[in-house]
């Protein structure tokens, strides 16, 4: 049975600022269009998937893995897979090998088909190559700024800019890095953050608003600290020339921001996890995830909107653990762990803070290794890579899934249609603790099932439907 579960903070309540938080059960099981197991490579002892990326025009779908090489030394090749959308068959596996580098996390493609790819080694090294990686278009290489340089994460614009994060070793004193490259592999700006106490920016999440301010999110640790020290932060950089022209830190400690987007009028959403604090003082292993919409005024001051947030339910490591839907919805990645297995889940928002849908992928075990999503909005499905637990030295399989969720499913059969309708109608205008009320036609957790229940419905009325 569907559970939502709306507790109010009443500090953020006095300061005007609507927030709801609900736990980790009530989830439905995601319709899985399609599912694909990736091949291991020879001589890999770590195989994770790091971001998955459809094609401006929907051809394809491209998906990057970072890999633990047997032979051992400086060197990781990258793989880098091409699938088909419509039935997730591969139409090839590559490998990307640069003597004395390691081939890094996050790989993009832009809207003209091209592919980035990144290495670092004792600074960083940016290729821009063709959809099949066998011409090289430009080269772009970094070993200034401190003697082992992470490097992070990367996107474009619609004009094919490239926007680079990255971060310095623990104990640099540098902190974390964000730059602005040309179309052509030039450098346009660049701006070094040093933060105070010799504290790195760890950066997560990339994201662009409509005039090219770029937004970053991730987390500060201090020296020797870990992952219970970190802090998640929000910084932004102005289109210009680099400059910081937002700085936003969440209330809470021992946490980590994975995810931000921007929409058309300039409001910034993120999603952060952190550990709260058990008995002793001492953070524990429970995390709390959070999604702030965020507005500045022209003073500088950063001001919530609004905040939702799920109890007992982490982001982990998803550097891209907010997407668009469409214009006025957004998904979040998230894990969730029921009945001492974690699972993989999706949720569903509108502008205003409604959550309109949320759905576990049937995988326990398995998750997202930092690989984040993209979504075929014309189809409305959605593509995932999960990596199987644990991350890191040792996890090797993973697996493609093209899913299509639909909020307006009342009887939990994977589609919307008349049946649900029905459903639903049978009990309009019935509230928790009416005798009729049923909550799975409850779709927004709102404890009633009224008109908004019904307009969600009509919206997603066909899903899933041959």
């Amino acid at each position: 049975m569907r559970k939502c579960v709306w507790i109010v903070t009443a500090t953020l309540l006095a300061a005007g600022i609507p927030v709801a938080t609900a736990d980790g059960t009530g989830l439905r099981d995601i319709s899985v269009v399609w599912q694909t197991d990736v091949p291991i490579p020879p001589r890999v002892e770590r195989f994770e998937i790091r971001r998955v990326k459809l094609t401006a025009d929907g051809q394809y779908l491209i998906v990057f893995h970072y890999t633990g090489d047997h032979t051992g030394g400086t060197t990781n090749p990258g793989w880098v897979e091409k699938l088909d959308p419509a039935d997730g068959q591969i139409v090839w596996q590559k490998e990307l090998r640069e003597p004395g580098m390691k081939l890094t996390p996050n790989g993009w493609v832009d809207a003209g088909g091209n592919v980035y790819v990144m290495a670092q080694w004792g600074g960083y090294t940016l290729w821009k190559r063709d959809l099949e990686l066998e011409t090289e278009i430009w080269e772009y290489s970094d070993h200034s700024s401190c003697s082992f340089e992470y490097v992070t994460n990367v996107i474009t614009d619609d004009l094919g800019n490239v926007y680079v994060a990255a971060y310095c070793g623990s104990g640099s004193g540098v902190g974390s890095k964000a730059l602005k490259l040309s179309r052509d592999g030039h450098l346009v700006w660049e701006c070094i953050s040093r933060n105070t106490g010799g504290k790195d920016m760890y950066t997560e999440g990339l994201a662009l608003d409509s005039v090219g301010n770029l937004f970053r999110v991730g987390a500060d640790r201090p020296n020797g600290g870990n992952g219970f020290q970190d802090r998640a932060r929000l910084t932004g950089h102005s289109a210009t020339n680099g400059e910081e022209i937002l700085n936003y830190v969440p209330p809470e400690s021992s946490s980590r921001a994975h995810g931000v987007i921007v929409d058309s009028e300039g409001y910034v959403y993120i999603a952060y996890s952190h550990n709260r604090c058990g008995p002793d003082g001492q953070p524990s292993l429970e995390e709390r995830t959070v999604v702030q919409k965020l507005e500045q005024d022209k003073e500088g001051t950063v001001r919530v909107v609004w905040e939702y947030a799920f109890e007992d339910v982490g982001i982990f490591t998803s550097p891209d653990a907010l997407g668009w839907y469409t214009a006025g919805s957004f998904y979040l990645l998230f894990h969730v762990r029921l009945e001492g297995e974690v699972y993989p889940g999706l949720a569903l928002f509108d502008l205003a803070g409604n959550l309109i849908g949320r759905w576990r992928i049937n995988r326990p075990g398995w998750g997202f290794a930092r690989s984040g999503f993209d979504v075929d909005v014309t189809s409305g499905r959605i593509y995932v890579g999960l990596t199987q637990l644990p991350f890191g030295l040792g996890a090797v399989n993973t697996e493609v899934l093209a899913l299509r969720p639909c909020p307006g499913d009342v009887n939990g059969d994977g589609d919307c249609d008349l049946n649900d309708l029905a459903l639903l109608l049978a009990v309009y205008r019935t509230c928790e603790g009416d005798p009729d009320f049923d909550p799975h036609a409850d779709l927004n957790c709102d404890g009633c099932v009224d008109l908004a229940d019904l307009a969600i419905l009509l919206g997603d009325y066909g899903c899933g439907v041959p």
